[in-house]
């Protein structure tokens, strides 16, 4: 049984690959709909590279490493397989409503990783100096705690001039105590990128609504 047009009716498509076929000729015999079709991949392969590189930015362990761009990634793409589902599929008005919602939700989700990751990029760039700053402390806090270890072995070894290796040791720990502080100083004058849009959106609660919420506060909701 064919449609009046020539194409096999639904009806007589047995196999999966022949409905999908079928679909696919139905639906993209446009080439408005192939366009359509190329711009939402182009912008869904955007927006999930947003989302993984915001990962990246915000894992600070092995396993954050491996499962917050992974996590985050698939916000689009669940997102537009409900989107896709809810196109397609009839559906009863429940199922409908809780699956509206849900897309709304992830959409919302990804909408503010990729505030976060254009944020998170500015406050990188605003930091870049501080960010050298902060890698020749750290380099020179790497140096200072091989040179305690040092004099901790001298003191350690020594049976004479205990008070000389004494002194020397406590110079360098009080050296390395400086640099961790300053370190320590250094972070909270700066955030971590990451946090930008919770200070951004911070800020604009208080400005324009007289809400006071703490960034770090605002992150755990």
């Amino acid at each position: 049984m064919t449609t009046s047009n020539g194409t096999p009716s639904p009806a007589t498509l047995q196999s999966a690959p022949q409905r999908l076929a079928h679909w696919l000729f139905h639906h993209f015999r446009s080439w408005r709909a192939l366009a359509f079709l190329a711009v939402i991949t182009v912008l869904t392969f955007v927006s999930v590279r947003f989302n993984v590189a915001l990962g990246e930015i915000m894992a600070s362990d092995a396993l954050t490493r491996e499962l917050f761009p992974v996590g985050f990634g698939s916000l689009d793409i669940a997102a537009l397989l409900l989107a896709s589902w809810l196109t397609i599929r009839g559906a009863p008005f429940l199922r409908k409503a809780i699956a509206w919602s849900w897309f709304s939700y992830l959409l919302c989700l990804s909408i503010w990783a990729a505030m976060s990751f254009t944020l998170s990029s500015d406050a990188r760039l605003a930091q870049s100096g501080y960010e050298l700053m902060k890698d020749a402390k750290i380099r020179a806090l790497q140096q200072a705690e091989a040179e305690v270890e040092t004099a901790q072995r001298n003191y350690d070894d020594t049976k004479k001039f205990k008070q000389l290796r004494k002194a020397e040791l406590l110079h360098a720990q009080e050296y390395r105590d400086g640099l961790i502080k300053d370190v320590e100083q250094l972070n909270n004058e700066n955030p971590h990128v990451s946090m930008a849009i919770y200070y951004r959106v911070s800020a604009l609660l208080h400005n324009h609504y007289d809400i006071d919420i703490d960034p770090e506060d605002l992150s755990s909701v």
